[in-house]
């Protein structure tokens, strides 16, 4: 949480054996700076659209996640991301990447 407790910045919730697809409604969780869902080899299927809605974001960890698919041309509007890990992973990753001028970590 942030320091007033009023928001989500960060959910680690690498390795916990997640099964299913990823979460559908992810915007939901809002100013977001950190999302971590690592080796977590049971979630399945393409990542959803509204992924591009978190305008927070600066890390998004998807290493080892073996059965995801495809990242939405949404990613693209990420535009505080900063590192994004999808090493071990199936992740076939939009053109939209070349807009996010502050990554430096691929």
């Amino acid at each position: 949480c942030n320091q007033d407790g009023s928001h989500v910045i960060a959910l680690e919730l690498a390795k916990n054996s997640l099964f299913g697809t990823f979460p559908p409604h992810i915007a939901l969780l809002g100013p977001i700076e950190r999302l971590n869902f690592s080796r977590n080899e049971l979630l399945w299927g393409d990542l959803p659209e509204d992924l591009g809605s978190l305008y927070n974001l600066k890390v998004l960890d998807l290493s080892k996640c073996s059965r995801l698919r495809n990242a939405p041309p949404s990613i693209g509007d990420l535009s505080s991301l900063e590192v994004l890990l999808v090493n071990s992973s199936s992740i076939v990753l939009p053109r939209q990447l070349e807009n996010l001028s502050n990554l430096r970590h691929l």
